[in-house]
């Protein structure tokens, strides 16, 4: 059965990837990393990827019939981009043709920026463990024994796979994700006229705070306190107003750009500008620089992506869909 689609949540995804591309503009192609436009993006982007995420991941936290054995090939699916991608990018950096040392840059802390794919398998496959181990309850209490479980799996697995830190500071947002949509609370908060514009206020209170202290706040604080009201703000900001359908389009192709648009920036980083280039504009004219940029590397990445698309069969091989 064909998933259904919601252009507000293909939009939210659309904003998260471009705002991907601004980031990595600054950092790649600017060398500046340092910037206030950067610190504002960084309190939402990629926990609202996992929110949206998590919100569409729901069926893997239920006791599935297609899924007599638990694990089944699709949800590896998610491996392909990663390995194919991972160490082709790999190679084109460091001129490795070692396995071992192409294998050790893919599953560092960072794995070459290719981190998010492994990061949401291995959020996928605690849920549907957790989902497996906990089908034999029946009582009223399943739901959240399968939430407990999947944290316990799922930080077990980010502390032995390297990826602890971004275990700690996403799952909470997959989770945030999937309750959302398991008891409708974005159409209960839709239809307050208070709920929303609180939490706006919060986020931009939280995040002033947050820049005058210099950044320097202790990390669950900003995770669970800016980090939350900001997303779930911009989250809410879709779900209200029904979507855009340029970033929907977008946000279709979200996982593509993610894994080709690195290779559109090999070379550049303290080559093309000098280091912390940007900081010696206005705010503004940063986000300007910054985001020209991100748009030609949306659309190389989208045209890229539509030219794999055109061979048979070559785009499932490299993305695994």
């Amino acid at each position: 059965m064909t998933q259904q689609r919601y252009i507000w949540l293909d939009s939210a995804k659309g904003i998260s990837i471009l705002s991907v591309m601004v980031c990595h503009a600054g950092g790649f192609v600017f060398y500046t990393e340092d910037t206030f436009v950067i610190k504002v993006i960084d309190s939402f982007f990629m926990s609202l990827f996992f929110l949206c995420s998590g919100f569409v991941s729901l069926k893997l936290f239920t006791s599935s019939g297609d899924r007599k054995y638990g694990v089944v090939l699709k949800d590896f699916s998610l491996l392909i981009p990663f390995i194919i991608f991972g160490l082709t990018y790999a190679y084109c950096l460091t001129g490795d043709v070692t396995v071992s040392g192409l294998l050790s840059k893919l599953f560092s802390d960072w794995s070459l920026g290719y981190w998010f794919l492994f990061t949401l398998f291995i959020f996928r496959i605690s849920s549907i463990l957790a989902a497996k181990a906990t089908s034999a309850f029946k009582s009223g209490k399943y739901k959240w024994t399968v939430v407990l479980l999947s944290i316990i799996i799922v930080l077990t697995l980010g502390h032995y796979t390297n990826k602890w830190g971004f275990t700690v500071a996403y799952f909470p947002f997959f989770l945030l994700g999937a309750l959302i949509k398991k008891y409708d609370l974005h159409t209960l908060l839709k239809r307050s006229m208070w709920v929303c514009p609180s939490m706006g206020i919060i986020a931009v209170i939280g995040f002033t705070i947050y820049h005058y202290s210099e950044y320097n706040i202790h990390p669950y604080v900003y995770i669970f306190g800016i980090r939350f009201f900001m997303t779930l703000t911009i989250f809410m900001g879709f779900v209200n107003s029904g979507g855009n359908t340029t970033l929907a389009k977008i946000g279709n192709y979200s996982l593509e750009i993610y894994c080709l648009h690195y290779f559109f920036m090999i070379g550049c980083k303290n080559i093309l500008f000098p280091k912390d280039f940007l900081l010696q504009f206005p705010w503004a004219i940063q986000m300007l620089f910054m985001f020209v940029v991100a748009t030609i590397l949306t659309i190389l990445s989208i045209v890229s992506a539509k030219c794999i698309k055109a061979i048979p069969n070559l785009h499932k091989i490299l993305f695994g869909r």
